[in-house]
């Protein structure tokens, strides 16, 4: 188990992370498959939750953790369009290019959505999207079959109110509406995690493991698609209050029954 402040503002809080594994993840392989990882925005972008934490710095987090995970089965190649030293926030265009150049597998996008808080301060569900042409058919198929498994696999792991899965122009109106995907030439999609403007998403976007616990959705739904076996596990996460003031806890020991695991 392991523990991590996610944030001090007036009180302190944490986010217990649990994740009680099935089988052994070796059993499975991605040997002979190249993938870029987008993380979304870049340095400069102003996209903040409540309290200041920058979209573009969690969605890197997430990637790294993904990517991390690609290579724990073997993955040929994990590229990231954008890294920890890079200065400037790529084009659109800059990271498709990218991902051609390479001739990679497969493209994903790593974003997490917005109301515009305080707006609609109660909105936290988990979104998909995969590029669509004039006729509603994915612009590179396969895309339409991996985005339902990635975004189910969010909200079963982030505890999100629901999943949603859509192709661009049935979501926006326009095809091949996304950017970051219109001119890919391999299957792809992109993920709304949650919303890191919502205050208490953006508390437990704050603790590195939550977005480590976010790369494992992603990658879950796309060993499902790979391999077909289906790999099973169960998370418990939260933030754990006091029972009597119901305010968040600090440097807590949870003992979880049976088996006397702390």
């Amino acid at each position: 188990m392991l523990f991590r402040s996610v944030y001090s503002y007036l009180v302190s809080a944490i986010i217990a992370i649990v994740i009680l594994t099935g089988f052994p993840l070796t059993a499975q392989t991605l040997a002979g498959y190249t993938f870029c990882l987008d993380p979304g925005h870049g340095p400069g972008n102003t996209n903040t939750g409540p309290t200041g934490l920058h979209e573009h710095v969690i969605n890197l987090r997430a990637a790294r953790a993904l990517s991390d995970l690609l290579y724990s089965v073997q993955a040929d190649t994990v590229i990231l369009t954008r890294d920890e030293t890079t200065t400037t926030n790529p084009t659109l265009s800059q990271r498709e290019q990218i991902a051609n150049l390479n001739n990679v597998d497969w493209f994903h996008s790593v974003h997490h959505n917005a109301t515009g808080w305080p707006e609609n301060p109660s909105i936290r569900y988990t979104l998909v999207l995969y590029s669509e042409n004039s006729d509603h058919t994915p612009l590179n198929p396969g895309s339409e079959n991996m985005a339902p498994l990635i975004s189910q696999r969010l909200f079963q792991g982030l505890r999100t109110s629901e999943y949603r899965v859509f192709g661009d122009y049935s979501f926006y109106g326009t095809p091949n509406y996304l950017g970051v995907l219109n001119d890919l030439t391999m299957p792809s999609e992109l993920s709304e995690a949650t919303f890191h403007d919502h205050p208490g998403e953006e508390a437990k976007l704050y603790n590195p493991d939550f977005t480590r616990l976010e790369g494992r959705g992603i990658f879950y739904g796309m060993l499902d698609y790979f391999t077909g076996i289906h790999y099973t596990d169960g998370v418990i996460s939260g933030i754990i209050t006091d029972s009597d003031t119901n305010l968040p806890l600090d440097s807590v020991r949870v003992t979880l029954t049976p088996g006397d695991s702390i």
